[in-house]
């Protein structure tokens, strides 16, 4: 069974996958006037993102601060699943354009992406509502 901490530092680097493929796919679709934004916001945020989020949920059971940031976030990631899937049901786009050339349907590319999303939020969640987790912070007297 792992510990919190390989609870936590598994989520955190689940999300960095997760934060990776938002980032990056969110900047290229931008760049080919898909989707909200432009590429150099979607640059910009998503670093942030990328950077500090990992970090933040590493640090999930060192304290009750980091704790509620990581269950937040659970549910940041989970409602984000939500939407993700209506575009898997109702995808707003035929179809994406594939780096050098050729194109994917929409609805496949958004059900591979809902898969990585829910994914990171059951990590996410494992690590957050842990028992362990709480007794741990608990035990630290954070909560």
């Amino acid at each position: 069974m792992a510990t919190s901490e390989e609870k936590f530092s598994q989520a955190a680097r689940c999300y960095l996958g997760y934060g990776l493929v938002y980032w990056l796919g969110g900047a290229y679709l931008a760049a080919q006037g898909i989707g909200a934004g432009s590429g150099l916001v979607w640059v910009a945020l998503g670093a942030v993102f990328v950077v500090l989020f990992p970090w933040l949920i590493a640090r999930g059971a060192r304290g009750s601060g980091y704790l509620w940031f990581v269950r937040f976030l659970t549910l940041a990631v989970a409602w984000r699943a939500v939407w993700v899937g209506r575009a898997v049901v109702t995808p707003r786009f035929p179809s994406v354009p594939l780096p050098g050339g050729g194109a994917v349907p929409m609805r496949v590319a958004a059900a591979v992406f809902l898969v990585i999303t829910v994914a990171t939020a059951v990590m996410l969640a494992r690590a957050a509502w842990s028992r362990r987790a709480s007794v741990l912070s608990s035990a630290r007297g954070h909560d």
